[in-house]
C-alpha cells in the first residue's frame, strides 16, 4: 500500500518483548506507517469481532480490501480537514425554487467532549421559517457520527411534515460523500448512512449538498442549545429569540 514493512527481530521470545518492540517501533515510525497500522489492527479487531458474534470467517484477502477502504477514507476525511482550515470566501445562505424546503443541519460536540448535540432549520422559497429543531445526543462525540444523527432527525422531521421536495445542505464534505455515493457505505458510520439513503426515497425529489460553515450558522446554533441545554426541542412557523439574529 505504499509504506515499508518492518518484522520483529528474531530474538524476540516473549509477548511483553514483542510489546515493548512495538511500541518503540510505533514511535520511530514516519506518518504513513502509522495511519496504516492503526487502520490494519482496526481491520483485525472488527474481523474478530465479526467473527466472535456468528458471521462468516474474513478471509485475509477479504480484510484487506476492507482496509484498503478505510486508509483511503482516513485520509480523505484528513484531507478536507486541512483544506477545510485554509482562508475561505465566506459563503451565504440561498433560497431554492418555488415548491422547495431547503433543510440545513449541522452538529455540536460539548467544551469536555462528553456529549453531542444537533440542529435543524427549515425555510422555503421565500426564505420564511418553517420549522427548527435542537437535539441532544448523550454520549456520542465522533463529529461525523453527530452530523449523521442529527441528519437522519432532520430527515424524519421533513417526512412528519410531508414536504414533497427536500433540499439538505450540511458542512461535513465526507457526509455528503458517503450520502450521495451509490455504493454501499463500510464505514463506522455505515448503517446510518444507508438508513438514510433509504429514508430519502420518501420525498417526490430531494438533494443533498455541502455549504460552508458560515452558510450554516443557524443549524449550528440549534445544534450548541442542543448540546448545551442538554435539550431536545421543536419550533413551528416562528424562530426562537436566539436563532433572529443568524437568519
Amino acid at each position: 500500500m505504499g509504506a515499508s514493512l518492518s518484522t520483529p527481530p528474531v530474538r524476540l521470545t516473549s509477548q511483553r518483548a514483542l510489546s515493548s518492540w512495538l511500541l518503540a517501533w510505533f514511535a520511530d515510525a514516519a506518518k504513513e506507517e502509522k495511519e496504516l497500522m492503526i487502520q490494519a489492527v482496526y481491520g483485525l479487531w472488527i474481523a474478530r469481532n465479526n467473527t466472535r458474534e456468528g458471521r462468516k470467517l474474513q478471509q485475509p484477502h477479504e480484510i484487506i480490501e476492507q482496509l484498503k477502504f478505510h486508509l483511503a477514507e482516513w485520509k480523505m476525511a484528513n484531507e478536507t480537514r486541512a483544506s477545510q482550515s485554509e482562508p475561505q470566501s465566506i459563503q451565504k445562505w440561498e433560497p431554492r425554487d418555488f415548491g422547495w424546503v431547503k433543510i440545513n443541519s449541522d452538529d455540536a460536540v460539548s467544551r469536555a467532549g462528553t456529549n453531542g448535540g444537533g440542529g435543524t432549520i427549515f425555510r422555503d422559497h421565500q426564505v420564511a421559517f418553517v420549522a427548527g429543531a435542537s437535539q441532544f445526543f448523550p454520549g456520542i462525540v465522533y463529529p461525523e457520527a453527530v452530523e449523521a444523527l442529527a441528519y437522519r432527525k432532520a430527515i424524519e422531521m421533513a417526512i412528519d411534515l410531508n414536504i414533497p421536495r427536500a433540499h439538505l445542505e450540511l458542512d461535513c464534505k465526507t457526509l455528503v460523500a458517503k450520502i450521495n455515493s451509490p455504493g454501499l457505505n463500510l464505514s463506522t458510520i455505515g448503517p446510518w448512512v444507508q438508513e438514510i439513503k433509504t429514508m430519502l426515497t420518501s420525498f417526490m425529489e430531494f438533494k443533498v449538498t455541502w455549504i460552508g460553515r458560515s452558510g450554516n450558522m443557524a443549524a449550528h446554533k440549534l445544534a450548541k442549545v442542543g448540546v448545551g441545554e442538554h435539550r431536545d426541542e421543536i419550533w413551528m412557523d416562528s424562530p426562537p429569540d436566539f436563532l433572529l439574529s443568524v437568519i
